[in-house]
């Protein structure tokens, strides 16, 4: 279930070819289970990935939380904040925010430290022709293979709220995210500019990744937060305090909506003490028939790797015509 196109996210076209390059392990995953496994920006090897660059961070950090420009709530631990902490140590705490550039009341940790973990994505390469540098970066795979489909199959396929768009290639120490070239102008009780400062990040990578043309799929972070806290985090968001994240009626099952939790989770703590893990990654159902309009086996696989994946495909109910060799000839 695609969601309709923002202005700021740049969706390709229904008829576009998309490929996702992966291992043989991961495509029987797929094909056993009908699901496509999402994870947040923290798996990642990218330090990052969903992260600010130095230009946008440093224009959140002009006294976002102190004045009444914010989206955040002040609830009683916001006021336990200032008055435990901050006002006691008020002249430290000035001196060393204004030198320090990274605190806990800025608009950057709240997008690093809380909206990363409930942005959920997938990545795929936006071509209709194959990738030499993406199957040089997956031949380590025994074989390599890559899922080729469209946009219009994904709508079909995957029946979850999600955003799909291009990534943005920038020079994270000089470029800024977009939208936040003007961040200290910006209404921050509006929840369409909330949305928009919330998902940029997520659309952005280093230039150095440019090769991949990748487009993200990535769960409606409103759907997200929906379901593990209850509510929509827009206007009315949860902030950090020194002694943990605050929540009101904060209370959910990871399991019931990823049948599994990463073993690495993101740990939150509610007022009361108990605390409380997200998963990191999670899998979601799809229609591997409608999703699939071809599988793609490495230029540097061996000949016999095409039996073999239509023989597992066949097995899992999956037509093993879809399934051929790459075109491109390489000496193995």
């Amino acid at each position: 279930m695609i969601l309709d196109d923002k202005p700021y996210i740049k969706t390709p076209q229904n008829n576009v070819s998309l490929m996702h390059y992966l291992g043989l392990t991961q495509l029987i995953s797929i094909f056993k289970n009908k699901w496509l496994y999402f994870s947040t920006c923290q798996l990642y090897p990218d330090e990052q990935e969903g992260a600010l660059t130095v230009p946008s961070y440093n224009e959140t950090s002009k006294n976002l939380l102190w004045g009444d420009n914010t989206p955040v709530k002040k609830n009683d631990g916001y006021t336990r904040y200032i008055e435990e902490f901050v006002n006691k140590h008020k002249e430290l705490y000035e001196m060393e925010r204004e030198h320090g550039g990274s605190w806990k009341d800025t608009f950057g940790y709240l997008i690093v430290e809380f909206v990363r973990y409930f942005m959920y994505t997938h990545c795929w390469s936006l071509s209709d022709d194959e990738n030499i540098l993406m199957w040089d970066k997956h031949k380590h795979r025994q074989p390599a293979l890559a899922i080729k489909t469209t946009l219009e199959r994904m709508q079909d396929a995957i029946n979850i709220p999600m955003y799909v768009g291009k990534i943005n290639y920038v020079n994270y120490e000089k470029d800024h995210i977009r939208g936040y070239e003007n961040f200290t102008e910006k209404n921050l009780s509006d929840e369409s500019t909330i949305e928009e400062l919330f998902y940029q990040p997520f659309f952005h990578k280093q230039k150095c990744y440019k090769s991949e043309n990748e487009v993200r799929l990535i769960i409606s972070y409103q759907h997200m937060t929906k379901h593990f806290t209850g509510e929509t985090y827009i206007t009315d968001i949860p902030f950090y305090h020194y002694g943990g994240l605050s929540y009101t009626n904060f209370g959910f099952d990871t399991n019931s909506f990823f049948p599994e939790k990463s073993t690495n989770p993101k740990r939150f703590t509610k007022e009361d003490g108990e605390d409380i893990d997200i998963p990191q990654s999670g899998s979601v159902e799809i229609n591997t028939d409608i999703l699939i309009e071809q599988i793609i086996i490495s230029p540097y696989a061996e000949n016999y790797n095409l039996s073999i994946v239509q023989d597992i495909a066949e097995k899992y109910g999956f037509d093993p015509n879809k399934i051929v060799n790459s075109p491109i000839n390489i000496k193995i």
